[in-house]
């Protein structure tokens, strides 16, 4: 979860983690051409660009990807939307129309209070934790990728699974699944909820917070 500064220099709707790569690759797919360029001015090391580069062989769609996961994990400069807005206005990335769409999206209006999530935490401690067998009963979804980046599984893990041409989506979906429980100090039903509603599966979502939430 992102914080919120004493200074409010930070909204909650602006900090990203790598939690939010594939909201950001949708806002910059039309841009991945420019990977390179962009990558610089989000301050990613020439050296990782290259290496980026050479892993993918060049091909956009992969070195995006690629790249602002490395991006997302940065500690400092911190990522936020307002970074990505910025570097779109350099010269040499030269897009100020998406810039001015993304900074009218995400930068403009202020996020909730941060003491409204706070309000839902003393709910964690009441319900049973997510199990994998309790998971893959009543989280059904094709959308496994989508849903492992939100729940917060590494790049190169979703990777490796979605390469792995023995998994269906079910068998992808519960790798996903697995793999989240195995990095998660704490998983909850209501990170799997959030997710799934991040997602767009809403009725889904709703199932899930009904019945343990």
């Amino acid at each position: 979860p992102t914080l919120l500064s004493l200074s409010g220099e930070f909204n909650m709707a602006e900090v990203l983690t790598v939690e939010d790569l594939y909201d950001v690759l949708e806002e910059l797919h039309g841009v991945r051409a420019k990977w390179h360029d962009l990558g610089g001015t989000l301050k990613v090391n020439e050296a990782t660009l290259e290496a980026i580069s050479a892993e993918h062989r060049g091909i956009p769609n992969a070195c995006l990807r690629a790249m602002l996961g490395h991006w997302l994990r940065q500690v400092e400069p911190r990522p936020c939307w307002n970074a990505v807005v910025t570097a779109l206005r350099k010269s040499v990335v030269n897009e100020p129309q998406l810039a001015q769409s993304i900074e009218a999206k995400y930068c403009s209006a202020k996020s909730q209070s941060p003491l409204a999530p706070l309000a839902a935490a003393p709910r964690k401690a009441t319900k049973p934790a997510p199990t994998l067998d309790s998971l893959t009963d009543h989280v059904r979804t094709t959308k496994w990728l989508k849903l492992g980046l939100k729940l917060g599984v590494e790049e190169f893990d979703l990777e490796v699974i979605e390469k792995n041409k023995m998994l269906d989506a079910e068998g992808a979906l519960e790798a996903v699944l697995r793999k989240w429980l195995a990095i998660t100090a704490e998983p909850t039903w209501r990170a799997v909820v959030d997710a799934l509603r991040a997602i767009k599966e809403i009725q889904l979502a709703t199932k899930v917070e009904k019945k343990f939430c």
